[in-house]
């Protein structure tokens, strides 16, 4: 459609063209003139959209095409322009810091008038466009559309399936087979027909029979917990929500309202790829009985993955003769065999065009069902409406299965958004991605074999989004990653080992980063002072960061490792930290970074494969902490007073009427793998003079072998609602002998 690109120009008009091009005296008035025209020209964009797609009208057609054209030529200008100064801004500050370079100065006077000259031309193919808006009567429509995602229902139209019949009956067969509450993720494009599948076995027969309780969930992005939660209590018959405001209140509720029974919940179009989020709403829904079945339907294979699912369910493209019957059943609707017969060849290659997307075949077919003449259809086929910049990018999935991006991609300039995520065979990006200085998006989530960034990745000064998670053969970043100081998003930061690669310091200049960024490769940073140069507590933007050591480092090394962490300290409001393979120094060097306790904001907090860590690190302070994840924690043997970060001295100085409360807000706390740990146990002196886990509603331990026993403040609790103990044999023993008078009044066990 017309309206992006216009759009994008003004925005660019606005901010490049006003502080340089206006100063030149005889295009000041053009360019005042330029923005002018694409203002009157946007506001009729609607109505000219409207009769060229739904009127047929050609001439109309003809008119926004050569607006298109303009206005892409327009925006190349700013481009080339914009790019120039930004590269040539980065080469003067490399080359003088405050001397302003000759050649800068006169390469710079040199575009501007040329860039000024360009708008002179281009500003006259625009007066004639614009004159032409009476010509057509076009007209400003004044109709708001928000943007937003369509919400999908139950609800299908079986007369307009086609081709899914098999599918369906895998799905079905697999809710139905009893076993945990397992999640099945539907994955595929857009348009593909995923939703169309989960509603096909939502309303089976035997489906329906199968589960006491059936609840469907349009999602979408955000994945907001507290409205999921809600709509599955609505779906419930449980109105009880509308007088909660915390989310601890709802989904308490929730666990309640689905406790024992067997149900299928179907979350449609899920975005989210956060554990975090999905694994709070998962654990609340864990109070259903063995064989409630979560359908999930979304369009990345990461998000299933982020669900921790094995297994995934492919939904592939109509076959040729597939796309034609669903085409025919829309488009043919009431005609005559004769004008079946008139339309069928033209028919044909308009539903190739679809690609064997359902969605696009529902839609063109419904668009032809309006049009009854071969001219009409013709019309259609030769329509720009096939390379429309809102068009589906499933039409173009096939790229997931190339091994090797194309060099020629360096010739597309102007491109904005490149997106190869899960390829799983890509192994390397060209140099020529590195041409394409207008990029603002770079999506290569889930390639898993992609081994190294191409050298010249600082070439692209205008990216916003690096996404590239789930790359574990990622070797190293690009040296130059510091002039990327647009970046909001870094998925993954890989430290290099042989030099090759950009050191952590280079992290310091992306000021702007956001979100969730993961760090790897720790072990090899030189030192403290390298790793504060990253800068990390000023990046006020993130909300989870990921530290990975890597191997071990040698024990003349521990010194450094330690330094190395204290010199990473986050920024305060840090919701979610996970540390991987940290090999603690000697407790007299001090175990743990300082700054850990100063992560007021902390909800999570993630230890794994620390294998010779011996000491835990003090988090029993944290408020804010909800969810505790200890795993493989090799050195551990006992876990006590320690563990609360209050020492006995400490206990003898407190008084009952201040008692101290440790983990004030924990609900979570998983142990999993702890080959050591043998005893758990506070004493009778800490169990009186602190509060313990005071909000505690989940506890998980596995493989946990040698463990003998759970303190009293965990067999006592009155919020514990889920246990799980799993191929830890002592422990499970108990809970199915002596302390079963304790935890039999826990709604959710699963002891093995």
């Amino acid at each position: 459609m017309a309206e992006a690109i216009v759009s994008r120009v003004l925005e660019k008009l606005s901010s490049v063209l006003e502080e340089e091009v206006r100063r030149i005296t005889n295009v000041r008035g053009e360019v005042e003139k330029l923005a002018s025209n694409f203002r009157a020209i946007k506001a009729v964009l609607e109505d000219a959209e409207r009769q060229q797609m739904w009127e047929g009208k050609t001439s109309v057609r003809d008119w926004l095409f050569k607006l298109k054209e303009v206005s892409y030529d327009i925006e190349n200008v700013l481009d080339e322009w914009s790019t120039t100064v930004f590269k040539s801004k980065l080469e003067k500050k490399k080359v003088c810091c405050f001397i302003p370079s000759p050649s800068f100065c006169f390469n710079r006077g040199k575009l501007l008038h040329k860039t000024a000259h360009k708008i002179l031309e281009l500003n006259g193919r625009l007066d004639v466009i614009a004159n032409e808006r009476e010509k057509y009567s076009l007209k400003e429509l004044n109709v708001e559309k928000p943007i937003r995602r369509e919400q999908t229902t139950s609800l299908v139209t079986l007369a307009e399936v086609c081709g899914r019949v098999k599918d369906k009956e895998r799905i079905v067969d697999i809710l139905l087979n009893e076993g945990g509450i397992d999640v099945i993720p539907i994955v595929g494009v857009g348009g593909i027909g995923k939703t169309t599948l989960a509603q096909l076995a939502f309303n089976n027969e035997k489906v329906k029979s199968h589960f006491e309780k059936r609840i469907w969930v349009c999602v979408s992005d955000p994945f907001d917990v507290m409205r999921i939660a809600k709509a599955i209590l609505t779906s419930l018959g449980e109105n009880a929500w509308q007088n909660l405001v915390e989310l601890e209140d709802v989904l308490k509720l929730l666990i309640d309202s689905i406790k024992d029974k067997k149900f299928l919940l179907v979350l449609d179009d899920v975005w989210n790829e956060q554990y975090e989020r999905w694994g709070l709403l998962k654990k609340s829904l864990s109070s259903g009985s063995v064989g409630s079945k979560i359908l999930v339907t979304t369009r990345k294979e990461t998000v299933a993955r982020t669900m921790r699912c094995t297994t995934l369910f492919p939904v592939e493209q109509l076959s040729e003769e597939e796309s034609w019957l669903l085409f025919c059943q829309i488009a043919f609707l009431g005609r005559s065999n004769e004008d079946r017969e008139n339309l069928r060849e033209i028919g044909r290659k308009i539903a190739r065009k679809c690609k064997g997307l359902p969605l696009a075949l529902k839609t063109v077919g419904g668009l032809m069902l309006l049009r009854k003449t071969i001219k009409e259809w013709q019309s259609v086929l030769d329509s720009e409406i096939w390379e429309l910049e809102v068009a589906e990018e499933g039409l173009f999935r096939p790229l997931i299965r190339i091994n090797k991006c194309p060099k020629q991609i360096g010739n597309l300039i102007h491109l904005r958004s490149l997106d190869l995520s899960d390829n799983r065979f890509l192994e390397e990006l060209p140099e020529a991605v590195c041409d394409l200085y207008n990029l603002l998006i770079l999506d290569i989530n889930g390639c898993e074999e992609l081994r190294s960034l191409p050298c010249r990745m600082g070439n692209l000064i205008n990216l916003r989004h690096l996404w590239n998670g789930y790359t574990d053969c990622l070797e190293f970043m690009p040296k130059g990653m510091e002039k990327l100081a647009c970046l909001r998003t870094l998925s993954l930061f890989v430290v290099d080992s042989g030099g090759k690669g950009a050191a952590l310091s280079e992290l310091g200049n992306l000021i702007h980063l956001r979100g969730e960024l993961e760090i790897s490769g720790l072990r090899n940073v030189r030192d403290g002072r390298e790793a504060e140069k990253a800068q990390l507590r000023n990046k006020k933007g993130l909300t989870t960061l990921v530290l990975t050591i890597g191997s071990t480092w040698s024990d003349e090394s521990q010194v450094s490792e330690a330094s190395v962490l204290e010199a990473l300290e986050p920024p305060l409001d840090l919701e979610r930290l996970r540390i991987w393979a940290y090999k603690c120094p000697t407790p007299t060097l001090g175990v743990w970074p300082s700054w850990i306790v100063s992560l007021t904001k902390l909800k999570f907090f993630g230890l794994c494969n620390c294998v010779d860590v011996e000491q835990l690190p003090p988090l029993w302070k944290l408020p804010s902490l909800e969810s505790l994840y200890l795993h493989k924690i090799g050195g551990v043997k006992k876990v006590g007073v320690e563990f609360l970060g209050i020492e006995t001295s400490s206990l003898s100085s407190s008084s009952s009427s201040s008692a101290v409360v440790a983990f004030p807000n924990l609900k979570s706390l998983e142990f999993w793998e702890m080959e050591e740990w043998e005893e758990w146990d506070y004493g009778s002196r800490g169990e009186e003079d602190i509060k313990i886990m005071p909000r505690l509603s989940s506890l998980a331990i596995f493989e946990c072998e040698k463990l003998k026993m759970l303190p009293d403040s965990i067999l006592q609790s009155a919020t514990l609602q889920n246990l799980e103990i799993s191929w830890s044999p002592v422990i499970s023993s108990r809970c199915k002998g002596e302390y079963w008078p304790h935890i039999s009044r826990i709604p959710k066990k699963d002891i093995l």
